[in-house]
């Protein structure tokens, strides 16, 4: 049986490396997609910027960009439809609030949507 240590232990390892971008373009690809698919748009960008800096150009990485901007595109929808929709103006306050904090993330990335 294996030391549950042991596996805490090589997670650490597997994250901390994968901050210094020593694993391949791939890994960071899927990384994003597994982040997006838990609903994490932050991990997802972060894994995106570590697979962009290794090789911007690589066909994986232009696809994860794409996917990236799609959904950025369709939680911006889902906030405008929804403040459109109601009447109530602490909702549309915060429909506002997350429209700027979307709009500031694609900064961040430096898409253009």
């Amino acid at each position: 049986m294996v030391n549950p240590l042991l596996g805490i232990a090589f997670k650490v390892l597997v994250k901390m490396t994968g901050r210094l971008k020593v694993y391949p373009t791939g890994f960071y690809v899927r990384r994003a997609l597994s982040a997006l698919n838990d609903d994490d748009l932050d991990g997802a960008a972060e894994y995106y910027q570590f697979a962009a800096a290794k090789d911007f150009s690589d066909e994986k990485v232009i696809v994860l960009r794409e996917i990236l901007a799609s959904e950025i595109r369709h939680r911006k929808k889902l906030l405008t439809d929804r403040m459109n929709g109601t009447e109530n103006i602490a909702q549309i306050v915060e429909c506002e609030k997350g429209l700027k904090l979307l709009d500031a993330f694609l900064t961040r990335l430096g898409f253009r949507i």
